[in-house]
């Protein structure tokens, strides 16, 4: 039997692409058993299954990864790569996928224990993120590069990080896999759901900005710009993101703003389909945002 890990330093709560190529290779019996591993959050399951094949095992750790103190946060994380060694080798696997840098050293430590194959699934180019410069951007990418000596297979999000990695290893094998909504053969191309949830006239137009809030996303530009629009222009947020509590506070002010929390992935076409208008803004700011294919883009 064939069992993979897939490792992940969050909650496993909205990952969609974790949830889309793990489903994946249970569809195509690729592999025969799947343990998604990440951090505990209070009110989820320690252990919760997916399907008969596919279970998210997450590590309880003392300190909490959301906690708004960075050391705690910090030592958070810690605890779980510590974890993470000593409780992945009862699994046996046959493959690990690292999704992140910051978890791929414990994928190679793991790798020596099990002498599974390890695959480095990185979800963005990250040793090339916005903010990341100077002595971190150097520990980045030199972890990267002592990482790489171990790692069987790469994957990335679209070919110009392909590309990228091609030539920086050019003995790796690197395969693209985009993140494509499922998109039902009978597909109702229109909603009401956005107009009936947020009480907007049926005339109105809907723009939609979905995903992580930040700055180089464009969302401040997008939240100040319909603050001066026409009434009859609405723009409903759907996610979250540090500039989260502004598009709230200007939601209260402005009745053409509106915010919506996240929703289950399996959900999230339905809402998109309430819109007129998705607005997929990434500001050049690091070669990371220069290369990325937005998620929403694809919704």
């Amino acid at each position: 039997m064939l069992i993979n890990i897939h490792i992940y330093p969050s909650s496993i709560t909205t990952e969609a692409r974790i949830f889309k190529e793990t489903k994946s290779l249970i569809d195509f019996g690729l592999v025969q058993k799947i343990h998604i591993i990440g951090i505990s959050k209070t009110g989820l399951e320690k252990t919760q299954q997916l399907s008969g094949s596919i279970t998210i095992n997450r590590i309880k750790t003392y300190f909490k990864n959301t906690d708004a103190n960075k050391i705690k946060r910090y030592f958070s994380f810690i605890e779980f790569f510590i974890k993470l060694i000593f409780t992945t080798p009862k699994f046996k696997p046959s493959i690990i996928n690292c999704h992140s840098i910051h978890v791929l050293p414990a994928g190679v430590i793991l790798k020596l224990i099990t002498n599974c194959k390890l695959v480095y699934d990185t979800h963005e180019l990250e040793t090339e993120v916005t903010g990341s410069k100077g002595i971190l951007k150097f520990f980045a990418k030199s972890v990267e590069k002592i990482c790489m000596r171990y790692t069987d297979e790469i994957i990335v999000v679209n070919d110009s990080i392909a590309d990228f990695y091609k030539k920086l290893y050019p003995d790796k094998n690197v395969t693209s896999i985009y993140l494509l909504p499922d998109v039902p053969d009978k597909v109702n191309l229109r909603s009401t759901i956005l107009h009936d949830k947020f009480q907007i006239p049926s005339d109105h137009l809907i723009f939609i900005f979905q995903g992580y809030f930040t700055i180089p996303k464009g969302a401040l530009e997008v939240l100040n710009t319909f603050k001066r629009l026409p009434k009859n222009r609405h723009i409903v947020f759907l996610g979250n993101g540090p500039i989260m509590e502004d598009i709230i506070n200007e939601s209260k002010v402005h009745s053409n703003i509106h915010f919506h929390p996240m929703v289950p992935s399996n959900e999230l076409l339905s809402y998109t389909q309430g819109a007129d208008i998705g607005i997929a803004i990434v500001q050049n700011t690091s070669l990371s945002y220069y290369y990325i294919s937005p998620n929403k883009l694809f919704e």
